[in-house]
């Protein structure tokens, strides 16, 4: 039976219950699994632009286990996708959540101004939010929530913006934890649920799963 405590892991399991029963709810009325969407973009795509999608969504699925190889890899496929498309912009985003989990500083820094230098067009407001996305999660595994949120705070300031749904989508589960984290449960439960949702909507089981 769990006490009440002043040391961090108490707040974060009082917080995670709640939001996991909560979308645990949500997710039992989701549809059987969809074919996963390919690319953010739309129109025809080749056959090699349909496995540099897969390689990176296994590289994503796969890297919280192996960070530090999956951002290697992530850099090798980056070479592969052509400048300024969908497919190196989510290479950029990958690379810099790998290195959040790594801790690895020169590296963000590297993606960030990547990522900050986007050339204007509809993939922008994506890549600043991927920047702050990589910078949130920086932060908070070094334990400096206010500095994560404050990280965040693209995620709020243009949310009316079209943006990548996959980078929406780890953005929001990344606010959530960082709420959560941060004892605010209110708004963390509405992030995570919103997070529930973006995963369902792309229609890969293991996103739905991941959002939990």
């Amino acid at each position: 039976m769990c006490t009440a405590s002043t040391a961090p892991a108490g707040p974060r399991l009082s917080v995670w219950l709640p939001l996991m029963l909560a979308a645990g709810l949500l997710l039992g009325g989701c549809r059987q699994e969809a074919t996963p969407r390919g690319s953010d973009s739309a129109g025809a795509q080749s056959e090699q632009d349909r496995a540099l999608w897969r390689e990176l969504s296994q590289l994503e699925r796969a890297g919280r286990g192996r960070p530090r190889e999956a951002e290697l890899q992530l850099r090798e496929l980056q070479k592969r996708s052509a400048p300024g498309s969908a497919e190196r912009l989510e290479a950029l985003a990958l690379r810099g959540i790998m290195a959040a989990y790594n801790r690895d500083r020169p590296i963000l820094e590297q993606v960030q101004q990547d990522l900050l230098h986007w050339p204007a067009g509809p993939g922008q407001a994506s890549a600043e939010l991927a920047a702050a996305t990589m910078m949130g999660l920086y932060h908070q595994a070094r334990g400096d929530l206010r500095e994560a949120l404050k990280a965040m705070a693209p995620l709020q300031d243009r949310a009316g913006t079209e943006r990548s749904p996959r980078i929406l989508l780890r953005a929001r589960l990344a606010m959530g934890a960082i709420q959560a984290d941060k004892g605010l449960l209110e708004e963390g439960l509405a992030t995570t649920l919103d997070a529930v949702k973006q995963a369902d909507a792309l229609g890969e089981l293991w996103r739905r799963a991941g959002a939990l």
